[in-house]
């Protein structure tokens, strides 16, 4: 009785094994349907003596093909045939009479494996060499277009632009397009500094720029760009030290003023000022407010995206609440800007209207010190201010303003001192009234005598 044999693609073989009538040692079987060319297709085998017993091994169907790389270099296809299977017989068996070289197709496939992993990992190692030598010479000019992508898709469209304004203003001409990062050093981060100071430059945006450098070094060692030092972290330039902190703040009267100069200038500019110095919101904020972030009701605007890529509520007087329901269209979608720019866009910048109304009014005479100029940011300062000044707590505050660091608050923490002195006083009160008065009570125990 014939058996029947299954190939790897599940089908039936033809139970009969045939014997080549002109390759000794290779045999095969016919598939019962499929056809190669002319005639019924083969499964083709091997078989012959090794170490006293027979071995056979299978070499596959004469239909399946593969790709090679024939003597002259030219890519051919490639089969089984009785043929070629004899030469691989015979190829094994010479193997075995010089006692060199795989005696078997297991170990002939075995020993392609390794040399072809061999070869894989030969490849991989001369990209790695190629790539690092690649990262060895890569130029400012290569890595900052990718920086600037990698920007843009993650952070806001003004940091994108002040950066590129930066890179383009002090960077590019001290560190060229052609500078190999490696060759960056501290003498190209202290000429940048010395330009920066002599036009005026504040620390701050010196500060600013060498961070800028930084973060572009830190960016091609993270995606592999490059794989030397960073020169910011590892020179000894230092920024300049500075406090760039804005200490002005508007007077009660000084934000009427402000206010009502404004009413004859541009509503819009007036009620988006409103809005900041009765919310503590910021410009951008403010700008990108919707009307489905706006609770009447309540009085609370929702603020997204904000600096510190948080969400907050901002809670708001009922003067800002009257201007906003007094702005509300009578049909509007959620997702309609409180305050659209041109064409229903949303606003970049606030208007020169209010730079010129502060200077109309003289808010800034006679003041030299940019620190202490009324810009947009300082109705943030006035609304912390105020809270400060009637008493409420520093972390309240912190809150409100959506500050992530305490630190940032303290410094309108001199501005509650009215109120913690009038805490000391009703504490001194609340002690006399237990000891009678114009006693006092000792904080410590008496020492013996």
């Amino acid at each position: 009785m014939v058996g029947q044999l299954f190939d790897q693609e599940g089908a039936i073989m033809a139970g009969k094994w045939i014997k080549s009538k002109s390759y000794p040692g290779v045999r095969y079987r016919l598939h019962p349907t499929r056809k190669h060319g002319v005639g019924p297709d083969k499964y083709l085998t091997i078989f012959y003596k090794l170490n006293g017993r027979m071995v056979q091994e299978s070499l596959g169907w004469a239909s399946k093909t593969w790709t090679e790389t024939g003597p002259d270099g030219k890519v051919v296809k490639s089969g089984w045939t009785e043929k070629r299977a004899a030469a691989l017989l015979a190829e094994l068996q010479e193997n075995q009479r010089v006692g060199n070289g795989p005696r078997t197709l297991a170990e002939k496939r075995e020993l392609a494996d390794q040399v072809r992993l061999a070869e894989e990992a030969a490849r991989l190692e001369a990209e790695e060499v190629a790539q690092a030598e690649e990262a060895l010479n890569v130029t400012w000019g290569d890595v900052w277009p990718r920086y600037v992508q990698h920007s843009e898709a993650n952070k806001k469209p003004n940091t994108v632009r002040t950066e590129k304004l930066f890179e383009q203003h002090w960077i590019r001409p001290v560190i060229t397009a052609k500078t190999p990062l490696r060759s960056v050093s501290p003498f190209h981060l202290e000429k940048i500094k010395a330009r920066m100071l002599k036009d005026g430059k504040a620390p701050r945006s010196v500060e600013y720029t060498l961070a800028l450098v930084r973060q572009v070094y830190n960016f091609c060692s993270i995606n592999g760009l490059f794989h030397g030092d960073n020169p910011v972290t590892k020179s000894r330039v230092k920024a300049p030290k500075f406090d760039n902190r804005r200490l002005r703040y508007l007077s009660k009267e000084e934000a009427a003023r402000l206010l009502n100069r404004l009413v004859e200038k541009s509503m819009d500019v007036h009620d988006i000022c409103l809005l900041s110095l009765c919310s503590g919101a910021r410009a951008g904020e403010i700008f990108a407010l919707t009307w489905g972030d706006v609770d009447m009701d309540r009085s609370i605007l929702t603020l997204r995206d904000t600096k510190n890529g948080e969400t907050r509520k901002a809670f708001i007087t009922a003067q800002a609440a009257d201007m906003l329901r007094n702005r509300r269209p009578a049909v509007v979608a959620p997702s309609d800007l409180v305050f659209p720019g041109q064409g229903g866009k949303q606003i970049k910048a606030i208007s020169k209207t209010f730079e010129r109304t502060v200077d109309e009014i003289g808010l800034n005479d006679g003041l030299s010190d940019p620190r202490d100029h009324v810009v947009f940011h300082t109705l943030r300062h006035s609304y912390a201010s105020l809270l400060v000044e009637h008493g409420v707590a520093l972390f309240t505050v912190k809150e409100m303003l959506g500050h992530k660091d305490i630190r940032m608050t303290a410094r309108y923490a001199h501005l509650g001192e009215s109120t913690m002195l009038e805490a000391a006083k009703k504490l001194e009160c609340a002690l006399g009234s237990q000891t009678g008065k114009g006693e006092v009570i000792p904080l410590r125990p008496a020492m013996s005598q």
